[in-house]
């Protein structure tokens, strides 16, 4: 549900990483500590999206939509994340 692009705005309400349900701020004092905890998943991404079932997997353009997930996780390297902060 997080990298559903067409989602209704509600229904993000009820996902576990909605803003309603986590007290989580980001600051650049996180610039040293979160990049190093995304490292992994990072470095397994491919991994983790050859684990998931078959049925997790969209319909149509699996490709551009495991993609999309892949440059939305590393985002968190570019030097823009942190000044948007």
């Amino acid at each position: 549900m997080a990298f559903l692009h067409d989602s209704e705005d509600n229904e993000f309400d009820n996902h576990v990483y909605t803003p309603l349900n986590m007290k989580l701020t980001l600051d650049l004092a996180d610039q040293g500590t979160i990049p190093k905890k995304f490292a992994l998943a990072i470095d397994n991404i491919d991994n983790i999206i050859a684990e998931l079932p078959e049925e997790w997997h969209p319909e149509y353009d699996a490709d551009k939509f495991f993609d999309s997930i892949k440059s939305s996780v590393t985002r968190i390297n570019a030097p823009d994340f942190w000044r948007n902060l």
